[in-house]
């Protein structure tokens, strides 16, 4: 698997974005690809992962290859796989903190939040979990407010639980 960060994702126009979903035991689970590289996926439709920042949207062509993908990621065989993070500077910088979490494993925001040496930015750190494309991937659901509740998640929080009970064994009931 190979993640690549960058600031902006420059889209070339005509855009050519490939889409894929498929149905798993969770719910309907979709990717977007761009150039080779998936930039965002996760539970739900297609639409509800165009990010606003994806401005050029000429042509989207569905893919059975992309489906197949998706089925592949949803069985963790994430090996020979790119992925291309955008975002701004520290939403890059907090979801490259994720990557060093251990499976099982959880932090708080404001935990993040000291490792970039910005005490303060415990709320900026869960706004940056909010906007991250590659949720699946770049593993925020380990990420938990310090409230010591389980916080919100993008495709809510019985998906949230799913995934931390699967990397737990089951702690989270």
């Amino acid at each position: 698997m190979e993640i690549s960060f960058v600031n902006k994702l420059e889209l070339v126009s005509p855009s050519v974005l490939t889409v894929g979903a498929s149905e798993s035991l969770h719910g309907r689970f979709s990717l977007i690809m761009y150039d080779q590289s998936i930039i965002s996926i996760g539970f739900g439709d297609i639409n509800s992962l165009i990010q606003p920042s994806i401005k050029i949207i000429d042509v989207i062509h569905v893919d059975n290859a992309a489906a197949r993908l998706a089925n592949d990621l949803i069985d963790g065989l994430l090996e020979g796989y790119q992925f291309l993070a955008y975002g701004a500077e520290f939403q890059l910088s907090v979801w490259t903190l994720f990557l060093l979490i251990k499976r099982g494993e959880t932090c708080h925001y404001i935990d993040i939040a000291n490792k970039l040496n910005k005490s303060t930015a415990a709320c900026a750190v869960g706004n940056a979990i909010a906007q991250n494309p590659l949720a699946v991937v770049i593993l925020c659901h380990r990420v938990m407010p310090y409230s010591l509740k389980l916080g919100g998640y993008r495709w809510g929080q019985r998906i949230k639980k799913l995934l931390l009970n699967i990397e737990s064994g089951g702690i989270y009931g």
